[in-house]
């Protein structure tokens, strides 16, 4: 619809409430022209959807949305992505009697129901924004006044916050009747919410049970699609029916992963790719998630699709063999190498102050931080700093960077800088503030200027470290600059070593095609950080060391240009393979 013709229809929709003073006659008007139920849930409800239609009508473009809050972090869902979900789920064969949006927004979804299955009976929406459901009864209303024609089912829209809003009286008429969950839930975790101080938050909980580090370092966030699925799955886990909601692959990926152990009565799990930043803007991997309702939980696996060719499988990712992987069938290729690391991974330093620990040599070779400052502080307590972006080579000898380590253990404290390193004491004190202001829980009740990610292993001489959030797996040899070891930030994971030959020839297998093709069968590429320690704990080097040749040991070397190769021989390989 053109923007004249929306102006011109808009006309007649004020026109329609000019003299309308009732809420009940007005619902009336709802009923007879769009067969939405009780649009309207008071006369002062009525009165304020008057007001903003004044203001809406004083918009240079009809379409542009009034309000705009970031407290709700939603994003509205493109007609034409709306028609390919409608018509993938045409394709499936199921004829819902009751369709259901938990968080209906403008109500696009809704608005094409009726179109795509004239037969339901009813549709229920609900929207905790007001002025969300007003765009929607306008559209509704539009849709007449072009002569579209009015829907042959009850349309119940609410404004209620989804999780707490009460399904009962719903679920309780559904007996035999198949039904369809159908949206797009909003695209923000909840600690995005949290800090936005939003009411439209699920109750507190840490939803994978973690405890200590993990939980206060971010892995007990989780996505508000993550709850909303759970809420629809508890309230209808009853019912027989299809469930279809756009969402983060990160949520469909944790609902595939804890299949194995959780109650719930869904099956038949189906991906369907979109590309987010055309439909969206978003710089994120999403898809359309698909499932039964009520089914067995014999299936612990999700197919993969993509949302334009819905008939062609992609991958299946899930559950095999007790092992939760990214390929079911490339993972049955290299199972044998899948196992328990010897060596632990660790992260890198995480100390969320980058500004002031982080420092750089300029072109004068003039030591500066992130700010601009020059700094003329005590050498002891630098230390050469590698970055993802520096692991792209197979040999690490050299970095600008550096960054001040304050202590060397965790809760160790860090008040001897003052009397040891008079000068680094006073630039941090300086700096205070950004150390302060630092939002991370791990800080509080710490010693000045603590840090995470240190100790005893984080000064081990020789490393293999790999970018943990770079799609191609690469690992990288770091040895010691100006014999002090190499610090990793903490987008790095690495094992250290004693000697150069032991991580010389654990790195070179780490880069061998055994190991790339593991990888890529367990690790998630569409994940903001593919590589995590739960996944490189999985490499057993010992493994791809008994199936790699001497020959192919220095295959690799020349494939990463290896400067050193002619200093080993067989010998030195078969005695370090022994070691590791």
């Amino acid at each position: 619809m053109s923007e004249d013709d929306k102006r011109k229809y808009f006309s007649k929709v004020i026109s329609l409430f000019d003299k309308s003073t009732n809420y009940e006659l007005a619902n009336k008007i709802f009923k007879e022209l769009t067969q939405i139920i009780d649009f309207f849930s008071s006369q002062e409800e009525l009165l304020k959807f008057k007001n903003y239609l004044i203001l809406m009508e004083s918009q240079e473009k009809f379409s542009k949305i009034i309000h705009k809050s970031s407290e709700w972090a939603d994003i509205q869902t493109p007609q034409n992505l709306v028609k390919k979900v409608f018509n993938l789920i045409i394709l499936t064969g199921i004829q819902p009697g009751v369709i259901i949006e938990p968080t209906f927004g403008d109500g696009n979804f809704i608005l094409q129901a009726s179109e795509y299955f004239p037969n339901a009976g009813v549709i229920y929406g609900v929207e905790i924004q007001k002025e969300r459901k007003w765009n929607f009864g306008i559209n509704s209303l539009l849709l007449r006044y072009a002569e579209k024609p009015i829907p042959e089912l009850d349309i119940f829209v609410h404004t209620d916050n989804i999780f707490t809003h009460d399904f009962t009286e719903l679920v309780s008429s559904l007996e035999h009747t198949p039904i369809l969950i159908i949206g797009n839930p909003p695209w923000i975790t909840n600690a995005e919410l949290g800090s936005l101080n939003s009411s439209n938050l699920p109750n507190k909980s840490n939803q994978m049970n973690l405890v200590g580090i993990e939980a206060l370092t971010g892995k007990s966030n989780f996505d508000i699609a993550e709850s909303i699925i759970q809420k629809m799955i508890d309230n209808f886990s009853s019912c027989e029916g299809k469930v279809a909601l756009l969402c983060k692959n990160t949520v469909i990926r944790n609902f595939t992963k804890g299949l194995l152990t959780s109650e719930r009565k869904i099956a038949n799990l189906q991906q369907y790719q979109i590309d987010a930043m055309k439909e969206f803007g978003k710089s994120c991997n999403a898809s359309l998630f698909v499932f039964d309702l009520h089914g067995s939980k014999n299936i612990n696996y999700c197919k993969v699709y993509d949302l334009n060719k819905p008939e062609i499988l992609i991958k299946k990712f899930g559950w095999t063999e007790n092992k939760f992987v990214s390929d079911i069938d490339k993972y049955r290729k290299v199972s044998t190498y899948d196992g328990n690391s010897k060596y632990v991974w660790r992260q890198g330093v995480k100390h969320d102050c980058s500004r002031i620990l982080e420092l750089s040599f300029n072109k004068k070779d003039e030591l500066t931080n992130k700010l601009g400052d020059l700094i003329d502080i005590e050498q002891n307590l630098l230390y050469p700093l590698a970055k993802g972006s520096n692991l792209r080579t197979f040999e690490i000898q050299e970095t600008k960077r550096r960054i001040i380590i304050p202590h060397k253990k965790l809760n160790e404290d860090t008040t001897y800088i003052e009397f040891s390193y008079p000068k680094t004491w006073k630039y941090l004190n300086a700096k205070i503030d950004y150390f302060t202001k630092r939002k991370s829980s791990i800080y509080k009740n710490k010693a000045p200027f603590s840090i995470f990610g240190i100790g005893k292993y984080a000064f081990r001489p020789f490393k293999i470290a790999i970018g943990g959030m770079y799609k191609e797996p690469r690992f990288a040899l770091i040895e010691p600059i100006n014999n002090l070891p190499v610090m990793l930030d903490d987008t790095c994971y690495y094992l250290g070593f004693e000697t150069y030959e032991e991580a010389l020839f654990g790195c070179t297998a780490l880069n061998s095609r055994i190991s790339k093709d593991l990888l890529e069968a367990i690790a998630f590429q569409d994940s903001k950080r593919p590589y995590t320690k739960e996944v490189l704990m999985r490499i057993t080097i010992s493994e791809i060391l008994k199936e790699l040749t001497f020959d192919e040991i220095v295959s690799i070397w020349k494939k990463n240009e290896f400067s050193k190769i002619k200093n080993y021989s067989e010998k030195d390989f078969v005695k370090v393979k022994g070691m590791l």
